[in-house]
């Protein structure tokens, strides 16, 4: 009998998709990004930039924009999404509230961070 080759799945979904599915699918490319992080003045290569849910956690949200449009050729795409105020999270509202009255507010402010930019009145956008 013939001895397998391949991908020898073993565990649940979750475990076979981080180990299978995202290195396989990430690796022919990955390496290409890296490299161009460390991109020059004007370079302009990217057509398209996705930042799914990452923004809200840079330092400086308007510096990450900047370079995320300095890279972008013209008419390029940048696509975004961020959470919602945190008004629109009940359970992330309540767990700020409890984090501030039973362990400081330094908690409560670096998880309620996450929910800033959603605000359409931000001056970031």
């Amino acid at each position: 009998m013939n001895k397998k080759s391949g991908w020898q799945l073993s565990g649940d979904g979750p475990d076979a998709y981080e180990k299978y599915i995202v290195p396989a699918y990430t690796r022919a490319w990955a390496k290409e990004i890296v490299d161009r992080a460390c991109l020059g003045e004007g370079e302009k290569i990217l057509d398209v930039i996705l930042c799914q849910q990452g923004l809200q956690y840079f330092p400086d949200p308007s510096l990450a924009l900047k370079e995320m449009n300095r890279v972008l050729v013209e008419n390029g795409r940048i696509l975004l999404s961020v959470w919602r105020p945190i008004q629109y999270s009940p359970f992330y509202e309540s767990l700020c509230k409890v984090l501030e009255k039973y362990v400081n507010v330094k908690a409560a402010s670096m998880l309620s961070a996450a929910f800033n930019l959603g605000d359409y009145g931000n001056s970031v956008f």
